[in-house]
């Protein structure tokens, strides 16, 4: 289960707004600003984010690949890990 806060450090886990992401990304291609900001519309909708909503989530999945599922959640910052509730 994603987390916003790790339950070992407690450091943040929410990561930069999937928005702001995808325009820096347009930006860096040399678009304009009017396109950088379509183009992290789209982008963004694929992530069921939009300007005001969504942020990706700095937890490490481990993925089990005989189980073919995620069975635990790592922290980026303490490396500890936690198993789905």
């Amino acid at each position: 289960m994603y987390k916003d806060i790790c339950p070992h450090c407690g450091e943040s886990l929410v990561g930069d707004k999937v928005w702001d992401h995808f325009k820096r990304l347009g930006i860096d291609k040399g678009v304009s600003e009017s396109e950088a900001e379509r183009y992290a519309d789209n982008e963004a909708a694929k992530y069921g984010a939009n300007r005001e909503f969504g942020h990706f989530n700095r937890s490490i999945a481990i993925f089990d690949r005989q189980s073919k599922k995620t069975t635990a959640f790592e922290c980026p910052d303490c490396h500890m890990r936690w198993w789905e509730e």
